[in-house]
């Protein structure tokens, strides 16, 4: 009867680490890097049809060539192709990562996605 317990008592504890990784919520196919936290307030998507076009924020203590290294790492096993410095495409879709220090929360990650251009 203590072992239930005691999982469900892990399991809601381990909850937060979990939410720190994974993915972007409202995307599920954008990677969410480790040590860094979503800004879901932040989150504003569309559809049209041209496709999506969304916007995602996460802070975190991260530097940010570990943030454009985990990315650069990241994206591609899942589709993404670079082309060019914090920019990707994948299936009509264009991915703009902005990385700046941010005073109050560390590092400020930004993902805009747009429909890409024929």
């Amino acid at each position: 009867m203590k072992w239930p317990v005691l999982l469900a008592l892990i399991l809601s504890l381990a909850q937060p680490a979990l939410a720190e990784s994974g993915f972007l919520s409202g995307s599920g196919d954008l990677p969410l890097m480790p040590g860094l936290l979503e800004d879901q307030k932040a989150a504003v998507i569309f559809d049209t049809p041209e496709g999506r076009i969304a916007h995602f924020a996460a802070q975190g203590a991260a530097l940010p060539a570990e943030v454009k290294r985990f990315y650069e790492e990241a994206l591609p096993e899942l589709g993404w192709t670079s082309t060019g410095p914090n920019r990707f495409k994948r299936e009509g879709e264009i991915l703009q990562l902005t990385i700046k220090k941010d005073g109050k929360k560390g590092l400020e990650v930004r993902f805009d996605l747009t429909p890409s251009r024929p």
